[in-house]
């Protein structure tokens, strides 16, 4: 029987809860603060507006293909009308010495001058200090295109172990998002450069990653990476446009909504902040593939470890998600549309001490063997809204891929609790049960993922 190297039930905190089971082989930061400075060009760049357009290139997008003009426009009318906050306040974190340069055709030292800057409000940081253990005080958007470990990303480094999945659970709730290139986890079938496989991407099981949380972003997008042609990219770069989704959705939020999402409140012996959670929901609602709540239930594209940023269409990569939509949503949120924070527990279980990879109130994760039936009860009754009540929720859990492998089984008494059954298969396989959770009276769902995988 082959040793499981890495099999991982999590639960992952969202307006959704997912549960996955994987099957799988062995295997200076100085930051701008003039009102406006003039370029080269005689073009002045002011930190009144949000976005510079004089960085939509020809075709209508930015130099990474995900924020178009209609966007860029959105977002500096909304913010000159008063009804958004803008980036003033954020912080974007390179933490890879520049290896991946945010600024558009300069190199910043320190700073990134205003007229070469997507977004000329938010102010900067630069290290190379890779993984982040610990949480700025600050909202913050970071990103670094560093390994992890052999082969992975800085993703799967987080999903290791106990100590590190606390990390990133603690960055997610602090108001902190980075984002790492995913590298070979969550690869998908056949060639890089096939046309096929860029317009419609199918994800390789063997690969898939250990677990999966909302916490961070694993990323990957089509670029020409050091050649002439598209390719699927899933190394250095890949980050950078969900470096600017992120800028972009936290610039729209309305000024006292964003606030409220970032004030720290007290719940379960937790200090945490729902600007992230919230932030990554509405990532997720913003991609291509959803209409409505009904496509964010049932859609496993926008659920898993690995963010992919574009598809090809007639010959160009075209932004999977959809960043007008994402303004427009992220503008439109009241409080009481903002999804509650889910909270998992452990009821029972037969998973072994040395099966358990971590538990966190928005992810758990396990790691078994072949052929091997576990069954585990969980709860979610904890999970509580802004205002911290845990009352009137809305609980909905969901196998979205390889029902024959999943026994899923919801208390009829307590839709808060489920026990799921995780039957023996001696091929590789990915098993994951959502549970999505909102206000009975709210607009959004929150996620959480549970995985097993099998070795």
């Amino acid at each position: 029987m082959h040793k499981i190297k890495i099999k991982s039930i999590a639960i992952i905190l969202a307006s959704l809860l997912i549960i996955t089971a994987i099957i799988a082989y062995n295997m200076s930061n100085t930051a701008v603060k003039d009102n406006s400075q003039v370029n080269t060009n005689n073009v002045v760049i002011s930190t009144e507006e949000v976005c510079n357009t004089n960085l939509i290139k020809s075709q209508g997008m930015d130099s990474s293909r995900t924020i178009d003009i209609e966007a860029c426009n959105l977002l500096n009318l909304l913010y000159k009308q008063g009804k958004s906050s803008g980036n003033s306040q954020d912080v974007y974190e390179n933490r890879d010495n520049l290896h991946v340069n945010f600024c558009e055709g300069w190199t910043p030292n320190p700073e990134c001058p205003q007229e070469y800057s997507l977004f000329p409000q938010h102010d900067w940081i630069i290290n190379g200090n890779g993984m982040v253990h610990s949480p700025s005080n600050k909202v913050t958007v970071g990103q670094a295109s560093y390994r992890g470990q052999e082969e992975h990303g800085i993703p799967y480094v987080y999903y290791k172990n106990q100590k590190n999945a606390e990390e990133a659970y603690t960055l997610y709730t602090s108001s902190n998002l980075y984002i790492y290139p995913s590298l070979d986890d969550d690869s998908f079938i056949g060639k890089k450069e096939d046309a096929k496989v860029m317009e419609n991407p199918i994800l390789e099981r063997e690969t898939m990653n250990i677990a999966n949380t909302p916490y961070i972003i694993g990323s990957r997008q089509i670029a020409k990476a050091g050649t002439d042609y598209y390719t699927i990219h899933d190394g250095s770069g890949s980050e950078i446009p969900f470096v600017k989704l992120a800028l972009a959705g936290l610039a729209s939020f309305k000024p006292e909504i964003k606030q409220k999402l970032t004030q720290k409140i007290n719940a379960n012996d937790q200090e945490i902040s729902f600007l992230i959670p919230t932030l990554q929901m509405l990532i997720r609602y913003s991609h291509i593939s959803i209409e409505d709540s009904n496509d964010y239930l049932n859609n496993e594209k926008i659920h898993g470890s690995t963010y992919m940023a574009h598809y090809l269409r007639s010959g160009l990569p075209e932004p999977y998600y959809r960043a007008n939509k994402l303004i427009t949503m992220t503008n439109s949120l009241e409080i009481e549309d903002i999804p509650p924070l889910i909270q998992l527990k452990v009821i029972s279980q037969d998973f072994t001490n040395d099966e358990k990879l971590f538990d966190t109130p928005g992810a758990i994760a396990r790691s078994i063997n072949y052929n091997t039936k576990r069954e585990i009860t969980v709860s979610a009754k904890d999970s509580f809204d802004i205002s911290g009540k845990t009352d009137n929720l809305e609980y909905v859990w969901k196998v979205l891929e390889n029902k024959e492998l999943i026994n899923l089984q919801v208390n009829s008494q307590d839709p808060s609790q489920a026990t799921i059954e995780f039957l023996p298969t001696d091929s590789t396989q990915r098993l994951e049960v959502f549970v999505f959770v909102k206000k009975k009276s709210g607009k959004y769902y929150q996620k959480i993922c549970w995985r097993t995988q099998r070795f």
